[in-house]
């Protein structure tokens, strides 16, 4: 269908106009759950639509058709072979997808790090439960970071210890701590000791180069719904051919057997059209000036507010590398606020107070015994957006305001509804 590019206002607060964004909201975690382009959204209905005129004719005559071509436009988008990507609901699908096809020995571990996703950490534990005698192993990612080849090293080192670790989970862009990881080196090193890789690129596809023929992954999973600008519930998962004939979707259907790819679509009645709009996605993407522009806007904006947050605040940034930080993504350390303690319950608390006395929405996340708030920035943010937030966290750590003052707030007990931040 296609977006009109000469449409497009310029970047900013202009552009929020282009997003499916609450007026008044002020929405600073891109990160966690997207943002839909109206104009993608509008698509999607039109296909919605298409689909519920004539369901028959939609499921046998035309899905299929679409499907593929959303498949082609992602693999095209990573440098990959067609036939070695495949769409999938999310990150934790795709990861799922592998991990629940591995079949280990005992005494088979899976490598984890303190930086995985929790959803992602869940499944290998559930992996070993059912491989009998296998091991999930954690291993610990130490601050500050110096370089990428401490990282690398610090693999090296861990596989070098534990021998029969037989597949690594490796964040392309981590999730509580937005550090952009040297997967490369990683991948090398692991095939140094005969692991395999999976990586997680939850955050990946739109804001970090993805060149499948260059990484050469055993698996790579990522959501195009963030930074990419697909409806909710879009993936793109790589397999490498050689493992494509043990690895099958969780869903077997009426394409079991069959090509590796087509295994994957005709999931029951299941709804493709955010798979479907992928090809427009990602020609807005484009109309928009592609991973150039948009990541320059959005580093440059959360450099200037980053700046303003560590002197005002009188805290710091994640201690790592300019190189490894990620181009939509920040972590500013928070000032002491006397009304929340340092726990990943208190940072739930803290995010709920932001956004039900003051309508700020942002990631909080306890970190190296500190609260930080971990900015995701894209291209309808704007500095005067951040003002508000800088101002308020400034004023409640020198206790000239409360943070609340709508609603009584009281400490947690963790049992938040939504205790997480879906990468």
């Amino acid at each position: 269908m296609g977006t009109d590019a000469k449409s497009l206002p310029p970047f900013g607060q202009q552009l929020r106009e282009e997003f499916c964004m609450r007026k008044g909201s002020m929405f600073l975690n891109h990160g966690s759950f997207g943002m839909v382009p109206r104009r993608i959204k509008d698509i999607q209905k039109l296909y919605i639509d298409k689909m519920d005129d004539h369901p028959d004719d939609w499921f046998r005559r035309n899905n299929l058709g679409k499907w593929k071509k959303g498949r082609d436009a992602v693999a095209k988008f990573v440098n990959a072979d067609p036939q070695e990507v495949v769409l999938v609901q999310n990150a934790t699908t795709g990861i799922n997808t592998v991990l629940k096809s591995l079949k280990l020995k005992e005494g088979d571990g899976i490598l984890t790090t303190n930086n995985t996703y929790p959803a992602i950490q869940y499944t290998c534990e559930h992996t070993i439960t059912s491989n009998y005698g296998s091991h999930c192993h954690t291993m610990v990612i130490h601050y500050p970071i110096k370089s990428d080849e401490d990282v690398v090293e610090q693999y090296r080192q861990f596989l070098s210890s534990n021998p029969h670790i037989r597949l690594a989970v490796i964040d392309h862009i981590t999730s509580s701590t937005a550090v952009v990881m040297p997967i490369k080196k990683i991948i090398r090193a692991c095939r140094d000791y005969g692991v395999l890789c999976m990586i997680d690129g939850a955050h990946a596809p739109g804001q970090a180069s993805i060149d499948m023929k260059d990484l050469d992954p055993d698996f790579y999973t990522g959501n195009l719904h963030k930074w990419a600008y697909t409806p909710r519930g879009c993936a793109l998962l790589y397999v490498k051919k050689e493992h494509q004939t043990w690895v099958c979707p969780l869903v077997t259907s009426w394409y079991y057997l069959q090509d590796f790819t087509m295994q994957f679509f005709m999931q029951g009645t299941r709804d493709d059209c955010a798979y479907i709009t992928v090809p427009d996605a990602l020609q807005l993407y484009e109309d928009l000036g592609g991973m150039i522009s948009i990541t320059e806007y959005t580093s440059s904006l959360l450099d200037q507010v980053t700046e303003r947050m560590v002197t005002e605040w009188g805290t710091g940034k994640l201690p790592i590398p300019r190189d490894m930080e990620a181009a939509c993504m920040r972590m500013i350390r928070l000032p002491k606020l006397e009304q929340y303690d340092v726990s990943t319950a208190e940072a739930i608390r803290l995010m709920d107070d932001l956004y039900y006395e003051h309508d700020i929405q942002v990631q909080v996340f306890c970190v190296l015994d500190n609260l930080y708030v971990r900015l995701s920035a894209n291209v309808y943010n704007y500095p005067d957006e951040y003002s508000l937030f800088i101002t308020l966290i400034r004023d409640v750590a020198q206790n000239k305001r409360p943070l609340c003052l709508k609603r009584k707030s009281t400490k947690t007990t963790g049992n938040s509804a939504m205790p997480f931040s879906d990468k």
